[in-house]
């Protein structure tokens, strides 16, 4: 955490808000903490959220002085947020908010680093020391994660398609629309690849911890290359040799697996995953091929992606 000494309290927390624009200005003070995460989502950037009892004071320029320099220090831009009295109480919840409190959040719901405002006037203490060390915080959650695949960004915030597969191997059929109210983990996979052997035991791992909360983890299979024939009873040993037991679709001839990821462009692995929200929109996308909590040397990304996947459903479960 770090804590900034020494500063009026209104004149930070309005500067914050007005740092890198106007009021209204490409969303402002009117975006809501929701349409901020998914504009973050999308961008890979980092959140600025102001909470504040009062929006009264003077503006100043401590928010450009050192917390705009320390964003581009670290190679970040960021959106911001102004958070109302509205707001406070679920964010104190959330986040253990202290109003009032000037926060930095990774799009998943983290906290890179806060500021706590002491009231009164102080002198602020070695600005450029505070400079540095925001910029070292902001380094330090831009290299973990750096690992975030911008492929397919531009498909969170949307709606999900439909399922289209020709049956289901191991649950009831159902529909994406069925789902709401449910946080869902959907990952194409196959049985050739060693990628998914990997992968599919970590999402029976989220599937045990989470089910009783409202996540519904789901497997389509798609046979590669396309068009060849195996049997169901080769993907059913498999599926037991994972020891997995969430819901598996038949996605043999690709339609659902074109209709999320395929058609969009060219893609580098077909093994995607997609984490969609309660009201059925897609809040993350991993491209592939791989993500799990183990491994050796050489699957530090791996084990960096699990970890945000994990982060990223508990953000979404706990959202209303």
């Amino acid at each position: 955490m770090t804590r900034i000494e020494g500063v009026r309290t209104t004149a930070l927390l309005l500067t914050l808000a007005l740092c890198v624009g106007a009021a209204g200005e490409d969303g402002g003070w009117g975006r809501s903490l929701e349409e901020a995460f998914r504009a973050a989502a999308r961008s890979g950037r980092p959140v600025l959220a102001v909470f504040s009892k009062s929006t009264q004071g003077e503006p100043g320029a401590l928010a450009e002085a050192l917390v705009h320099p320390a964003l581009v220090a670290a190679g970040c831009s960021f959106e911001r947020v102004w958070v109302d009295a509205r707001a406070e109480r679920s964010a104190a919840e959330r986040f253990g908010v202290e109003v009032p409190e000037v926060l930095i959040l990774s799009w998943d719901g983290r906290v890179i680093t806060r500021f706590v405002v002491p009231d009164g006037r102080e002198r602020i203490a070695e600005p450029a020391k505070l400079a540095g060390q925001l910029a070292g915080e902001l380094e330090a959650w831009r290299k973990e994660a750096a690992f975030v695949s911008r492929e397919g960004a531009e498909l969170v915030g949307r709606e999900a398609p439909s399922w289209r597969p020709e049956g289901w191997l191991r649950g009831e059929p159902r529909q994406v629309s069925d789902a709401r109210g449910k946080v869902i983990l959907m990952r194409f996979f196959t049985n050739t690849c060693p990628y998914c052997a990997a992968t599919m035991p970590a999402l029976e791992t989220l599937h045990r911890r989470y089910a009783g909360r409202g996540l519904l983890v789901l497997g389509f299979y798609h046979p590669k290359p396309y068009g060849v024939h195996r049997t169901l009873a080769s993907v059913q040993e498999m599926l037991d040799g994972w020891k997995t037991t969430f819901p598996i679709a038949l996605d043999t001839d690709w339609r659902t697996l074109n209709d999320y990821w395929l058609s969009g462009g060219a893609r580098t692995a077909t093994s995607a995953s997609f984490l969609i929200d309660r009201k059925g929109r897609v809040r993350l996308v991993h491209s592939g091929p791989e993500l799990h909590p183990g491994g050796g040397p050489g699957h530090e990304e791996c084990r960096r992606a699990f970890v945000q996947l994990e982060s990223a459903v508990q953000f979404l479960l706990d959202e209303p």
